[in-house]
């Protein structure tokens, strides 16, 4: 029993077109995605670097103030 097999060229073509169509778009996304992800941590990581410098300042000056009372 003989089946006929038929492919077009031009609907594969079209066909492996559209996947490299799919994963260069999916690529892109992922990018986008990575770019904003790096953003959003930037910012947070600046946000906490103030807090902490913040936090290192008024220690310092609680440690100067009590050396001054102390003497």
């Amino acid at each position: 029993m003989a089946t006929n097999v038929h492919t077009d060229d031009t609907s594969m073509t079209s066909l492996v077109r559209g996947i490299i169509d799919d994963a260069q778009e999916l690529i892109k996304q992922q990018f986008a995605l990575f770019k904003a992800e790096v953003r959003e941590d930037s910012r947070k990581t600046q946000e906490a670097t103030t807090i902490l410098g913040t936090g290192a300042l008024l220690s310092l000056a609680g440690f100067l103030l009590a050396q001054v009372t102390r003497g």
